[in-house]
């Protein structure tokens, strides 16, 4: 665990960011900052805060009172179709009765196509462009007010639990934050949410914020014993064999050729499947790769192996809802559930060659970009009628619709749009409107410029690339071809024509402010597909990566 604090203005301390495995992990001490001193009880600023708690629960348009808590909780990698409600998956029957006395979002999007500039789109509104949060060299420039910091500003005590990677405290994410506590992956639904549990039983007195991330869908997933088990015929290694490949193939260092290089074609893929069914990135096997490769649909037993992955993978969602119903029924338990606003959402999603495509690396499609939305606020929410909200969203709305909601001003002009009158009305979203998420590459498979997505209600275009299957574009039709697979780009020559001129002038109107090279401390001015000034992460941020499966 490691924990960052912000000051007045949101400035970082220095706090050392080590990353300790969790079997070291002794006690977490809720009461103190990861900087080795006590601060006061709730966080700097605290006596204005609590001046602004009792001055600003006045009457709106939108809401007859501020909630007393919001708490957002972004569930890393989980696509919308794996969700209760979104599809044929029975994988969240707590999320599934949330959402009946609060608002599903069925057509929402992820802002871009990886964890980085999707996550702080959320914190700020703005696109990925705007915000410059693209690549690993960058920190979001101080000028750029974030969600955290507009909310303890009008009274919140502000609080974050979350597994570090490409939410780190480094890439600005902490700012506004009193506390922002990092676990190692899966441990936020784990082991540590009775410490969660805990804060929030201790916050009783004050308004809070406070944000929840986890990585436990994040690839591996999790299941090899079980697939073993189940499908004897497979021939998978048994876990004498797996010891042995471990002692005989150790992890090399980077930089090092790996033992995947030179082992036998088959040892090699057999390591690499244990290696997507592994429990975690540290039983992973030195004698295979992290990523199946773009030939892995032509192999004897992809059928099989796939439905291994799916099973794997929707598991760990299955465990993301058991810790989101303890939430709730600790809510419930407090007498604070109807005063809670509760956002719960993705980040991004996850492919498993539905397009020929792995994880979510430059992938457009809608197994990537398509994510849950559900919102609970029952005292406004609990007698409203229809639970299912169609219209295209995006992860730019959330946080114009938090700060509605919980009656904050913005101190400028924001692109995303007030999502409130939708959730009282039950209204939905108007048929032209059109969101523009950004596909992007994760930094460590290198850098292409970004390709963007143009999506309404029932057109989807995509910006060309070989990868894509069609280097000049994609058109679909929603409604007809749902699973992006008739592409309509010769076929409807004026909608792929008037969506291309939407892109071209959605980007024109773009206002970047430049994020800060975290170590020339200058304005980055490149755009993606331009690497910016040399940077080299430090050895606990490449380890953090690494545990994701982002370095090899």
């Amino acid at each position: 665990m490691y924990e960052s604090t912000s000051g007045e203005k949101g400035m970082i301390r220095d706090c050392s960011i080590a990353f300790v495995r969790w079997a070291s992990i002794a006690v977490l001490a809720l009461g103190t900052s990861g900087c080795g001193r006590e601060d006061p009880p709730h966080g700097p600023n605290d006596g204005n805060r609590q001046a602004n708690a009792r001055t600003s629960r006045t009457e709106s348009a939108n809401a007859p009172e501020r909630p007393g808590r919001i708490l957002l909780f972004s569930m890393d990698t989980v696509r919308a179709d794996r969700v209760s409600g979104y599809g044929a998956a029975a994988t969240t029957p707590n999320l599934e009765e949330i959402a009946a006395e609060g608002v599903r979002f069925t057509d929402f999007y992820a802002a871009a196509s990886f964890t980085l500039p999707a996550t702080m789109s959320i914190f700020t509104g703005l696109d990925a462009l705007e915000h410059g949060l693209w690549n690993e060299a960058a920190v979001l420039a101080p000028s750029v007010p974030t969600l955290a910091e507009l909310l303890r500003k009008a009274g919140y005590r502000t609080q974050a639990f979350h597994e570090g990677g490409y939410v780190d405290a480094e890439f600005g994410f902490d700012r506004g934050f009193d506390r922002y506590v990092a676990y190692p992956q899966r441990k936020v639904v784990e082991e540590s949410l009775w410490l969660i549990l805990d804060w929030m039983r201790s916050a009783t007195s004050e308004p809070y914020f406070l944000f929840l991330h986890t990585y436990t869908a994040h690839d591996p997933y999790g299941g090899f014993d079980l697939y073993r088990r189940e499908h004897p015929e497979r021939g998978l290694p048994t876990s004498k064999e797996i010891e042995q490949w471990r002692r005989e193939f150790p992890k090399r260092e980077p930089g090092e050729t790996s033992h995947a290089a030179t082992v036998s074609a088959e040892i090699r893929k057999l390591c690499t499947l244990f290696n997507q069914l592994a429990n975690d990135n540290f039983e992973r096997l030195g004698c295979g790769y992290n990523y199946l490769p773009a030939g892995f649909p032509d192999t004897p037993h992809f059928d099989l192996d796939r439905t291994a992955l799916l099973r794997g993978y929707e598991n760990r969602i299955r465990s993301i809802d058991r810790a989101i119903g303890q939430i709730r029924s600790l809510l419930l338990e407090l007498d604070q559930w109807d005063d809670t606003l509760f956002i719960i959402t993705s980040d991004h999603g996850e492919a498993f060659f539905e397009h020929g495509l792995y994880r979510h690396d430059l992938v457009p499609f809608n197994e990537v970009l398509k994510i849950p939305l559900i919102i609970s606020y029952p005292r406004l929410l609990r007698e409203r009628g229809v639970r299912d909200v169609a219209g295209v969203t995006w992860h730019l709305d959330l946080l114009p619709t938090i700060l509605s909601l919980a009656n904050v001003p913005y101190p400028g002009n924001l692109r995303g749009v007030d999502l409130t009158p939708r959730l009282i009305e039950n209204g939905n979203g108007a048929d032209d409107r059109v969101v523009f998420p950004g596909v992007l590459r994760i930094p460590n498979e290198g850098m292409e410029p970004i390709r963007r997505v143009a999506v309404s209600s029932r057109f989807k275009l995509i910006e060309g690339h070989l990868k894509f299957g069609d280097s000049e574009g994609l058109l679909f039709d929603l409604r007809e071809s749902p699973e992006e697979q008739h592409n309509l780009r010769t076929e409807r020559v004026e909608i792929f024509n008037e969506f291309t001129e939407r892109i071209r002038r959605y980007e024109r109107e773009l206002e970047p402010r430049p994020a800060i090279h975290r170590a020339t401390r200058k304005p980055i001015t490149t755009l993606p597909g331009e690497f910016p000034a040399k940077f080299t992460l430090s050895p606990e941020e490449e380890e953090a990566l690494r545990a994701l499966g982002y370095r090899d």
